[in-house]
């Protein structure tokens, strides 16, 4: 995986090829410092087929977020600007092409034809790939889908881009176990470890929740604390196993280290400055571990992230709409995409 990025002037156009077995991402779309009152309509042409991406405004929106905007073959990059230019930013991955022999049971074919659809559209390590409630609900067996389960506050699941190789982000302890016949207990999830991975999770480390959908139907998921990072990941692998007549499914929760989505500042500041400045305005929401400021040739970008140690992210984002310096700031919650953020942060020392 490397960077990729481009500039895309006013009244231009600009034809990117990913190249052989290679999937470019966008990530994001910027405009460059402009006067307030500019406005552009983004828009990518592929197969002669001109998709409209979103529109960017100096004042509401200077910046959009793609979540999965990927290319696989040429495309062509557009906007109605009349002065400046529009900045993309992603990364560009190989697509692996390795191939295994086809596994002996129907169960085993099910996984692998998942991990072989992963494979195409997020290129990553093979540990990555396992099996989610998604990929049953949206699989070419005939099954009826099931609601996704109501998220306990308490336990944010993570994104799908996160990989555990982002390990600072996550939880190294808590599992969220789910899609559990609704009639089990204790004693029945501890010996579902036993049985499939000879693991001892003790009852008192689980705990049950019910929850109830937009549908009105009832699921039970349990949260599960295990002593060990080791302990965690040997539970994993059974993702996708039966228990009773129900796959069971594990997504693994934020830990304290949360990342942050920043802009509205001033980008006439000194970098030093504003990372002065930032420092002073959350310092008292916990511990700031790193500042990020993307730049295109020497100048702010008018947005960063920054990633903090906290237990509750709620006084962080009270600091939106509120003023730093003489600017009034936006302060989101951003995800952590991965080995883009990742190089990111490896970007800022």
């Amino acid at each position: 995986m490397e960077f990729w990025g481009a500039k895309v002037k006013a009244g231009k156009t600009l034809k990117v090829k990913p190249g052989d077995n290679c999937l470019i991402h966008i990530s994001q779309a910027s405009l460059s410092k402009r006067k307030k009152g500019v406005s552009a309509l983004l828009y990518a042409t592929v197969d002669d087929k001109k998709l409209l991406l979103g529109t960017l405004s100096q004042d509401s929106f200077p910046h959009i977020n793609f979540d999965h905007l990927l290319f696989d073959r040429e495309f062509e990059l557009s906007h109605t600007l009349d002065k400046g230019s529009v900045h993309f930013t992603g990364y560009k991955s190989k697509v692996s092409t390795r191939s295994k022999p086809p596994p002996a049971s129907d169960e085993g074919a099910f996984a692998e034809m998942v991990c072989s659809a992963k494979q195409m559209m997020y290129p990553s390590a093979p540990d990555d790939f396992l099996l989610t409630k998604e990929d049953l609900e949206e699989s070419v067996v005939a099954e009826k889908s099931t609601k996704a389960l109501t998220t306990v506050p308490f336990y944010p699941r993570v994104d799908p881009y996160l990989t555990d190789s982002d390990e600072e982000f996550l939880s190294p302890t808590l599992l969220i176990m789910s899609n559990l016949p609704l009639e089990s207990t204790r004693a029945d999830i501890t010996k579902f470890f036993q049985d499939n991975c000879n693991l001892q999770v003790r009852n008192y480390n689980i705990q049950l929740v019910s929850t109830v959908d937009e549908e009105g139907m009832t699921h039970l998921e349990a949260h599960i604390e295990f002593r060990s990072i080791q302990e965690l990941k040997l539970a994993r692998k059974l993702n996708g196993h039966l228990m009773g007549n129900s796959r069971v499914f594990f997504d693994r929760t934020l830990g304290s280290l949360r990342a942050f989505f920043i802009s509205g500042f001033n980008r006439d500041l000194r970098e030093d400055d504003l990372k002065r400045q930032i420092k002073n305005k959350f310092k008292a929401c916990g511990a700031l571990k790193k500042i990020i400021l993307p730049k295109e040739q020497g100048n702010l970008l008018g947005f960063g992230y920054i990633v903090m140690d906290i237990t509750s992210e709620e006084m962080v984002l009270s600091m939106d709409s509120t003023i730093m310096g003489d600017a009034q700031i936006c302060v989101k919650t951003a995800t952590p995409r991965g080995r883009l953020f990742r190089a990111l942060m490896e970007s800022e020392g």
